[in-house]
């Protein structure tokens, strides 16, 4: 419409693009570690119940209660004694399938979790960066606008966002829902 040939301008558009293509990227990742903490978690419970049901309440029955890992371990070294005893080796095997998969949620939630937390502070970096850059645009065409009344008006009340922003101290005296006094406009950077 009023497409603006500055370079400065140009390059702060470009900026942003990149900037936006980034943030969701990243919020992507931050997404994708959550669903893979919340996975894992559930993974985990639900092997954890699994596990002390049926194989861990068998085998201390049968042996001594030692951690899961020792246990399955001695269990295998006296496979043939135990199963004298009452072991049923199948109970043996599922424990140690169900031992692999608990370390393998334990290790998703790991990876998951970091991955989240990374991106969250990327995500937070790039906004930050991004309503910086967007105020850099804000002004800029209040610059190139300000001798056309009609089109910094145009500009002003597209770029504009009423309301209470988050975090703002002096909008406590706006209640939520309220339109703010008319000298209580903001732009939306």
């Amino acid at each position: 419409m009023h497409p603006d040939t500055d370079q400065g301008y140009i390059a702060a558009a470009g900026k942003l693009k990149q900037m936006v293509e980034r943030f969701r990227i990243v919020a992507a990742l931050q997404r994708a570690g959550l669903i893979d903490v919340h996975t894992a978690s559930e993974k985990k419970d639900a092997l954890s119940r699994e596990m002390r049901s049926g194989p861990i309440a068998h085998m201390a029955q049968v042996g001594r209660e030692t951690a899961a890992r020792s246990m399955a371990a001695e269990a295998e070294r006296r496979r043939d004694v135990l199963v004298k005893y009452g072991l049923a080796e199948s109970v043996l095997e599922q424990f140690t399938q169900l031992l692999d998969q608990f370390e393998a949620a334990m290790a998703l939630g790991e990876i998951g979790r970091v991955t989240h937390v990374s991106a969250t502070r990327e995500l937070r970096a790039l906004g930050s960066e991004m309503a910086r850059t967007v105020r850099i645009l804000d002004a800029r065409h209040r610059l190139r606008f300000k001798d056309d009344p009609e089109l910094l008006g145009a500009w002003i009340s597209a770029s504009t966002v009423r309301g209470r922003p988050r975090g703002d101290a002096g909008a406590e005296s706006i209640p939520e829902g309220a339109t703010p006094p008319a000298g209580d406009v903001r732009p939306a950077a």
